[in-house]
């Protein structure tokens, strides 16, 4: 069993639950990130993990990479990762708090088809040959992602103020190409 202040983690329990904490803020997603962090901060919890999925990893966020949260829901969404994580929590009581509920789930892969259509334009609009007249069909195409995302989700509350939220972001980039 692995406890949350693991010797060798590099940071105090009190550091470390007040990140977890913050973190939990953004439900599931927050979950997901503190699930990750956590199963990757010692060499010995990475090997242990490991052997509850089947030597899978969850790919951990990070604020360099445009496409990191669709990096870590696609692996995280994975059944032998979302089985590890029900069995990594069930042994550290200390991680209940980010046990990912069946609902939680859900909203995870629905966020997860959202950033799909980031992940596509990004990699459509990468390298150095790329210019607006490139650029700005990606963004009309993600706006329209947005679109539909929002019809299809106008019911469920949090979903669509966290699709609301990146329209609104994506737009006012939109608007500054005029």
């Amino acid at each position: 069993m692995l406890h949350l202040h693991n010797i060798g983690s590099g940071d105090s329990p009190t550091q470390l639950i007040a990140e977890m904490d913050e973190w939990r803020k953004l439900g599931p997603l927050g979950k997901a990130h503190n699930n990750a962090v956590h199963s990757c901060k010692t060499p010995q919890r990475i090997q242990y993990f490991q052997t509850l999925s089947a030597g899978s990893l969850i790919k951990k966020d990070n604020s360099t990479r445009w496409n990191s949260w669709h990096g870590t829901l696609e692996s995280i969404l994975r059944p032998e990762i979302r089985q590890a994580i029900d069995i990594y929590i069930d042994e550290n009581p200390s991680l209940e708090q980010d046990r990912i509920e069946r609902h939680e789930w859900k909203l995870l892969e629905k966020i997860k088809e959202i950033l799909t259509g980031f992940l596509i334009a990004t990699k459509a609009t990468e390298g150095q040959a790329d210019t607006l007249t490139k650029v700005l069909p990606s963004i009309d195409f993600l706006l329209d992602q947005y679109k539909q995302a929002l019809q299809e989700n106008q019911t469920n509350r949090v979903l669509s103020s966290m699709i609301r939220i990146g329209w609104e972001k994506l737009d006012k980039y939109f608007s500054a190409t005029d």
